[in-house]
């Protein structure tokens, strides 16, 4: 063996160099360090491969929210549902000024009929306030038979012609019609 400093031929349980006096290191204290240094690199790259084939391997799971998150995702959605219910609301209020601008109206159901005049209307509407049904059908069919009375048929449109507010009636005009048929005013909707 000999000196790594001066080169000097050495004993082999020699420490020190006794020429220059340097510290000796024997081949086998030179390679161990080596050894572990492999070893160690070794160690950490393959508990860096474990802990990343874990990572792909867990599923990943949602972090749990608190009392205080929940209760805000609630009053969002609430105030979100507020928001679209208002805004129908909106929607739904502009289209029946629009209607009641216009005079557009719907019949609202199958089974109202109209007459021309406010006396035939009475004459046929009569019998079914009395629940007298018989006469009621046999007044209808005659009135409808003379041309006096319509049937309307359900969300048929209409437009509004004239009320009679204490009376709770309305006259209507079908749309391309000229003739004017009193009815109640629950049979339209704008």
């Amino acid at each position: 063996m000999h000196c790594t400093n001066c080169g000097k031929e050495l004993r082999a349980q020699a420490g020190f160099c006794s020429e220059c006096g340097s510290r000796v290191q024997s081949a086998a204290s030179r390679a161990r360090p080596t050894k572990k240094k492999r070893s160690a690199w070794k160690w950490g790259l393959g508990i860096f491969g474990v802990l990343f084939l874990i990572g792909l391997i867990m599923p990943r799971t949602p972090r749990a929210r608190t009392a205080a998150e929940e209760q805000a995702q609630a009053v969002r959605e609430y105030e979100q549902g507020e928001q679209e219910y208002r805004r129908a609301k909106r929607k739904q209020a502009q289209a029946e000024r629009e209607s009641y601008a216009s005079g557009t109206r719907r019949i609202t159901g199958n089974t109202w009929f109209g007459c021309q005049n406010r006396n035939s209307f009475d004459r046929v509407s009569r019998p079914f306030n009395q629940k007298d049904f018989v006469a009621y059908r046999k007044a209808l069919a005659m009135g409808i038979a003379s041309g006096d009375c319509t049937l309307f048929t359900n969300n048929e449109e209409v437009f509004l012609a004239d009320t009679a507010i204490f009376s709770g009636l309305v006259k209507l005009r079908r749309k391309g019609e000229v003739a004017e048929y009193w009815t109640n005013t629950e049979a339209t909707k704008p």
